[in-house]
């Protein structure tokens, strides 16, 4: 077996045994129950959880001091800019970072970089052991000859993202592909080929480097919202055409789009009997659309995807791959990586540059309507809380997380996560994002401890949209509520 090859089965297996822990979230709730006294415990979770508000309450009853690395990461939640910048350059952060988990120095040192690369140069400077994302920070700093010497000296212990930025550095599309593909080797996926060499890679521009569509995966419905979108939503659209085991049907949910987006949704209808197209009258935004998509759905299993990304031919597969083995896993998500238009990886935000995103859902769709319901129509995040929510009601066992990169996120300028009031600022920030999460679980939280009832059923626009109980029979569009 490749190195990594086994190392993408522990990690797999890992996740696995984790479905059996408890949650940040389970774990603060207990902590909540039973009234005990544990604020450093309590503190930690509400970061993790990005409570900001409940995690400066405790501070105040406790009358505890964070350490640097806690307070660093709260100091981001809030905004803090003054109070980040001082703890980057304080010698107590560097003694602080030295003792927490390799994932925490990650997070902290990122955070760091997104504000001074150069700060985040000085920490890992002076912290005897280079954590994993040395190298990273110092390509960011703008120092290749550090980077490249604490990167032979980690070799034995490489992430594969460094395989990312190997690709980043490439001078050309085929050798920013051939680091890509060596990338994709390493999750055990298949490679891509270029559609058109003289063109930067990106998500118009893959595609499976040998045919293979097959079967075998059961009934899968493709649910595609799409807003002004017609240079992307094509490669999108056949991304999922062209999948080792293709979807029984692609839904695609224009959301009252002013460009050609209809125009090459229809074209590639004509030809794929596959693809229905949805086209809504009023803009409503990615969630509604979403909703209107998973109620119109035929399959078995519904899967999500956005009309500017690129699904690996493996995706369907791999991902459905866990339900169809347990009739007791009702759910799994899986990992993505950005690419940009002019063929760069990654975003603002420095390590990881493979992340775990809940858009990339696939559930059994009777699960989704009876037990869990619909998204919240709002403007951006409500993947992020249905995955939660989903997770939370049907409990993590029945949940898999597939722990390869199944897709590549374009990122361009005017999407969700670029634009000014609903995305991520040039330090890798969104405030609006960081509290609409702490809306979000602290209901989630209140659920827990038996205030609030989680499940959502479809708005009545929704159901009026599609004609729902006439076209259901049942109602169960609509939802009353949790089923047996």
């Amino acid at each position: 077996m490749r190195p990594g090859a086994l190392l993408q089965r522990l990690e797999s297996l890992y996740l696995v045994h984790r479905a059996t822990r408890n949650t940040p979230l389970i774990a603060l709730a207990d902590l909540v129950r039973s009234g005990r006294s544990d604020p450093e415990r309590t503190l930690a979770l509400c970061i993790k959880l990005g409570l900001p508000d409940r995690a400066r309450r405790t501070l105040r009853e406790s009358g505890m001091a964070p350490t640097p690395a806690l307070a660093l990461q709260l100091a981001w939640l809030e905004g803090d800019f003054a109070t980040l910048d001082r703890l980057a350059a304080d010698s107590a952060t560097s003694a602080s970072l030295r003792r927490t988990p390799q994932n925490t120095q990650n997070r902290c040192l990122s955070i760091v970089a997104q504000r001074s690369p150069q700060a985040a140069l000085a920490l890992v400077t002076s912290m005897p052991r280079r954590p994993l994302c040395a190298p990273a920070v110092a390509w960011r700093a703008g120092e290749p000859a550090i980077a490249e010497a604490w990167r032979r000296n980690l070799r034995w212990r490489l992430h594969a993202d460094y395989l990312l930025l190997d690709a980043n550095r490439a001078s050309n599309a085929q050798h920013k592909l051939a680091a890509f593909n060596d990338y994709l080797s390493h999750h055990g996926l298949a490679p891509l080929r270029l559609i058109d060499a003289a063109l930067p890679l990106s998500v118009c521009n893959v595609v499976a480097a040998e045919s293979s569509a097959g079967g075998g995966i059961g009934p899968v419905s493709v649910v595609i919202p799409a807003h002004d979108n017609e240079r992307h939503i094509g490669a999108s659209i056949e991304s999922m055409l062209r999948q080792t085991c293709p979807p029984a049907e692609i839904v695609v949910v224009d959301d009252a789009s002013r460009d050609g987006t209809s125009r090459v949704v229809g074209e590639l209808a004509a030809a794929h009997p596959a693809i229905r197209l949805i086209r809504l009258p009023a803009n409503r935004g990615a969630y509604f659309a979403r909703n209107v998509g998973l109620a119109a759905a035929h399959g078995e299993f519904v899967a999500f995807q956005d009309a500017d990304d690129f699904a690996h031919p493996q995706r369907l597969a791999l991902s459905v791959e866990p339900l169809l083995r347990d009739a007791e896993v009702h759910a799994s998500t899986s990992r993505c990586v950005r690419l940009s238009d002019d063929g760069m990886f990654g975003e603002v935000r420095l390590w990881p540059l493979t992340r775990w995103t809940p858009i990339s859902l696939v559930v059994r769709r009777e699960i989704a309507l009876t037990r869990v319901g619909f998204f919240e129509e709002v403007r951006f995040g409500a993947d992020s809380e249905y995955v939660a929510r989903l997770r939370l009601l049907l409990g993590e066992r029945h949940h898999r997380l597939v722990a390869q990169p199944l897709a590549l996120f374009g990122q361009r300028a005017g999407s969700l996560t670029t634009a000014a009031d609903t995305g991520f600022d040039s330090k890798g920030r969104s405030g609006p994002r960081i509290a609409y999460q702490e809306t979000w679980t602290e209901r989630h939280l209140a659920s827990l401890l038996g205030s609030q009832a989680l499940y959502r059923p479809a708005s009545s626009e929704v159901a009026e949209l599609l004609g729902a109980r006439s076209a259901m029979g049942d109602g169960r569009l609509c939802g009353d509520g949790p089923q047996d």
